[in-house]
């Protein structure tokens, strides 16, 4: 058994064929730290299995993680310093550009993807069509896509990197991390866009995040790389870059690649480093993916027009770039008149450019710039039925004026450059009912590109699109095509166009319509994926292009101002009536200006065509119906909020969307909130927020709003601007809506206005000045607020109860108690009142007596009050005052009666004062008679001379006696 192990062991290894140097490969070991320094070991290893017979393996070798090498090389394990590149590859170390992806990432670069929280997988980074697409997760929720890579600099430079990003506005988009530190770059629909960071010397690891939250779908929710490049004064490359398609390295050492010759090509899947040629009768241009037949120079195409004849006169000649083809001499310096140019476009005499009247003018039949009057306006437009026009230009000459700038781009390997210089659309020759001129997608691009055309617009009149479109040579599937309306803050319009009109023209049937006052970015986009078969002739042509509204363009008369919008004479675009004002007339002089609103009415935006009544409630105002913040219902119960009505609440921070994001918010600082789009509000409950101008700082957007959201220093949105206001049932608080906000998108809705409620509900607890306003929740963009108060309470009423009178301190007190009717209510209670009175009378107050006499002398029995008696009588008597027999008398007998009373209290006064003079008297006598025997004991029996027993005032007195 042991001989046959041995055997096999043998033939087995007999088998194997002797290893040479060139199965000996090297790799590099992470980088780690020594003695403070960045090192690496340089490590060989069996790349295939062989017998090592004379040939061994080297020991590790410890190097510098990072050396820099010149053009042409780059950092080797193998040969444990650097290396030339291989034929087929350059290296440039003072640039790391990676571009043009057609299947796999770059090398060193990997990706990974996490959604929800967990472990859970989605789709990472792919490259697709020439770009790095974050891939297809429309169906995940919360995802976080990962593009990674280190680069390594030994001095300063900076990351550049155009992207693009389709998502909704929100914490969703595009994140850069250098060395774990990150920011938000874009959220949204964006065109391509550029970020420069920049990079200190040594090694960096970056990131490129695509977040998705957990929110609605918007676009194709992905985000886009085209191209990622690192500038520095040298790197360190370990890798070579293979060169593009189209382009080739002959030699060691190269620092760039070549184009492929005229009538060569080479393709993304070449397994050779060199070129090849076209077949007979297929031609290319320089730096080719693929060949083409030479059918095209079945048409004769011309150049732009220009001057000839020494400037004596203009005219064109055939185009010496006609792609694949060579005209001749005779041909070339041919001339033939130019064509005529696009509607409300002309040439001046010997000029051959064309221009266009001024804004707000037109050229009529004779060639005249004319004016248009108060009341219409010039509107300007870019008119092509076909492209004659403007052949031989590059696209930007049709759009001659600077405010619409072109955009005009190939992305992919496999783009070439089109007869114009331009390497994506180009203005073409094709046959349709006859030879045409078009808007071609450009001939002769490889199996892999997406072409891009975008056109910047400012639109100044009520304007829309349309064109007509065609494919040619079109393979079976491989190709698709879009048209994409982008404005700012609002999500992009995106029609994929029909790839069935190959034969007729099909027509863009998507939204037409561009509003005055907006920027646009018209977007047009042909993409190839035709793997390995060659199609290159294939291409999209626009064959007719209008645009009406543009500023820019040309104009071809006059036409009468819309409603909503005042025209001054000689305006190209019509100003919408502003806040306050409105115009219900179209043309002629009563659109010169807009009429202002009536007392009582309002239009709060701009273009109204009629002012609206304020409702009931409210302050009068002709540009908003500012509310009185007061308000009575028909009970009279009223609700009272003017004390916080102009207060400015905010910034209120949506917790559950921060906590859920895991952002880190901070209401006191504005600067961190912005960096992170942290979604917050500011609201007034009966004034409009961004009134002045720090408050219009805290809300971005220009639009009036009792509410206003705001995610960055320059993205925020109105959120209602109209009030209206209703009173809760039983009187429990007022609940506010503002309706009018900026549009919101929502899922696959039309666009639809924000819209904000809050709930102001009484709670007399709550006595605070300034309440605290809560964001409850947000449900497609209608957001709903809840505030507890005591100045939602309505103004209590009372119920007076007083008291019986105290017939001891003749005092009567009111108190006061709340109203059972009403429930919740705020308001202090009256103090008790205590006010003097007179007490009820009894009936033991009562006695019967007469009444006074009549003018018939006579008197009546009735009920009297007893003397000293003083109350408040209800009735003239006491209860039984109705059982008092009816008796009457004569005064007469009782005058005698009187008379008689009357003589014997006179009698009697009289006796009276008899009886008080006597006693006077005796008094007096006593008083003498004791003075008397007083000094009669002092003097003895005899009295002094001149001295009487009796006082001269008693003498007196006993005269008047």
């Amino acid at each position: 058994m042991r001989a046959q192990v041995l055997v096999l062991a043998f033939i087995s290894a007999a088998a194997l064929e002797e290893c040479t140097q060139e199965d000996i490969g090297s790799v590099f070991t992470d980088c780690y730290e020594q003695d403070g320094n960045e090192m690496t070991k340089a490590v060989d290893y069996w790349a295939r299995e062989c017998e090592p017979v004379g040939v061994s393996l080297s020991q590790p070798v410890t190097l510098n993680c990072s050396v820099n090498c010149p053009k042409g090389h780059f950092y080797s394990a193998k040969a444990r310093g650097c290396d030339e590149c291989p034929v087929g590859t350059f290296a440039d170390p003072t640039t790391y550009t990676v571009s043009g992806w057609s299947k796999d990432l770059s090398p060193g670069m990997r990706t990974y993807c996490r959604r929800g929280g967990s472990n859970s997988e989605c789709a990472g980074w792919v490259a697709e069509d020439g770009r790095l697409v974050s891939g297809n997760n429309i169906a995940f929720p919360s995802v976080k896509s990962t593009l990674a890579f280190h680069v390594d600099l030994a001095a300063e430079g900076r990351l550049t990197m155009e992207y693009k990003v389709e998502c909704e506005y929100s914490s969703a988009g595009v994140y850069l991390y250098i060395d774990g530190e990150g920011e938000q770059l874009a959220s949204g629909q964006t065109s391509w866009l550029t970020v420069t960071k920049p990079l200190q010397a040594g090694r960096h690891f970056l990131q490129v995040v695509y977040v998705k939250d957990n929110a609605n779908q918007v676009g194709r929710d992905k985000a886009s790389i085209k191209r990622i490049s690192v500038d520095a004064q040298e790197q360190s490359i370990r890798q070579c870059e293979p060169c593009p398609a189209g382009l080739f390295s002959d030699e060691e050492g190269s620092s760039a690649c070549k184009p492929c010759p005229a009538n060569s090509f080479r393709d993304q899947d070449s397994t050779s480093h060199m070129c090849s040629a076209c077949e007979t009768g297929w031609v290319s241009s320089p730096g080719a993916t693929s060949c083409i037949e030479a059918e095209a120079c079945k048409f004769t195409s011309y150049g732009p027009c220009r001057k000839v004849d020494g400037g004596a006169g203009v005219g064109r000649t055939i185009s010496s770039t006609i792609f694949g083809c060579a005209p001749s001499e005779a041909e070339a310096a041919k001339n033939d008149a130019c064509a005529p140019c696009a509607q409300g476009f002309f040439r001046r005499e010997n000029e051959p450019e064309c221009v266009k009247c001024a804004d707000g003018q037109y050229r009529d039949e004779t060639g005249e710039c004319q004016t248009c009057g108060a009341g219409y306006f010039a509107t300007p437009k870019f008119l092509y039925p076909d492209f004659s026009a403007v052949e031989g230009l590059k696209i930007a000459g049709a759009f001659p004026d600077e405010r619409v700038p072109v955009v005009n781009v190939c992305s992919g390997a496999a783009c070439r450059e089109t007869t114009n210089g331009e390497n994506a659309f180009e203005f073409a020759r094709y046959e349709l009912n006859g030879e045409r001129v078009g808007l071609s997608s450009g001939l002769g691009h490889g199996n892999y590109v997406t072409v891009n055309l975008t056109m910047s617009l400012k639109i100044v009149s009520r304007g829309s699109i349309q064109f007509k479109y065609l494919f040619v040579d079109l393979p079976p599937s491989c190709v698709s095509a879009s048209f994409t309306i982008k404005s700012e803050h609002y999500p992009a319009r995106n029609t994929w166009l029909s790839t069935d009109h190959t034969t007729a023209e099909g027509e863009f049937a998507g939204d037409t319509s561009l509003i005055a006052g907006r920027s646009y970015v018209l977007e047009w986009l042909f993409i190839k994926q035709c793997g390995n078969t060659d199609y290159p002739k294939s291409r999209m042509m626009i064959t007719s292009l209008d645009i009406v509204g543009a500023a820019g363009g040309g104009a071809l008369g006059c036409q009468p101002c819309d409603m909503g919008y005042e025209c001054a004479a000689g305006t190209a675009a019509p100003a919408p009536c502003p806040a306050g004002t409105y115009q219900d007339f179209e043309g002629g002089d009563d659109n010169a200006v807009c009429k202002t609103c009536e007392d009582g009415k309002a239009s709060i935006r701009p273009g109204a065509t009629e002012c609206e009544e304020c409702p009931a409630g409210v302050k009068e105002g002709h540009t908003n119906c500012i509310p009185s913040c007061r308000w009575e219902n028909a009970n009279g119960t009223v609700i009272d909020l003017t004390a916080i009505g102009d207060t400015l609440f905010g910034p209120i921070i949506n917790k559950q969307k921060v906590d859920y994001l895991q952002l880190d918010s901070d209401p006191t600082n504005e600067t961190r909130n912005d960096e992170q789009a942290v979604e917050r509000y500011y609201l007034k409950l009966c004034n409009i927020v961004n009134d002045d101008a720090e408050e219009d700082g805290r809300c971005v957007s220009d639009a009036l709003a009792y509410a206003c959201q705001r995610y960055t220093s320059t993205l925020g949105f109105s959120m209602g601007d109209w009030a209206s206001y209703d009173m809760l049932p039983d009187a429990k608080g007022i609940s506010v809506m503002f309706t009018g906000g900026e549009d919101c998108y929502f899922y696959s809705r039309d666009p639809f206005p924000r819209e904000t409620r809050i709930d102001i509900l009484c709670d007399p607890e709550a006595t605070d000045a300034v309440p605290t306003l809560e964001f409850v929740s947000e449900m497609q963009c209608e957001y709903n607020f809840q505030m507890y108060t005591a100045h939602a309470c309505p103004a209590c009423t009372f119920v007076e109860q007083t008291s019986d009178c105290n017939r001891t301190t003749r005092l009567q007190t009111t108190t006061y108690h709340k109203n059972s009717a009403l429930g919740l209510c705020a308001g202090e209670f009256p103090a008790d009142k205590v006010v003097p009175c007179n007490p009820r009378c009894r009936d033991e107050d009562w006695e019967v007596g007469w009444s006074e006499c009549s003018d018939e002398d006579k008197q009546t029995r009735q009920y009297v009050l007893k003397d000293g008696i003083v109350c408040a009588a209800d009735s003239a008597g006491p209860s039984n005052a109705g059982s008092l027999a009816v008796e009457t008398r004569s005064c007469v007998g009782a005058r005698k009666m009187a008379i008689g009373v009357g003589i014997t209290i006179l009698g009697v006064l009289i006796l009276i004062v008899m009886l008080v003079i006597l006693y006077r008297k005796k008094n007096a006598a006593e008083a003498r008679y004791s003075r008397l025997s007083h000094e009669q004991a002092e003097f003895g029996s005899e009295l002094p001379p001149g001295v009487s027993t009796f006082d001269d005032d008693d003498e007196e007195e006993d005269r008047s006696d």
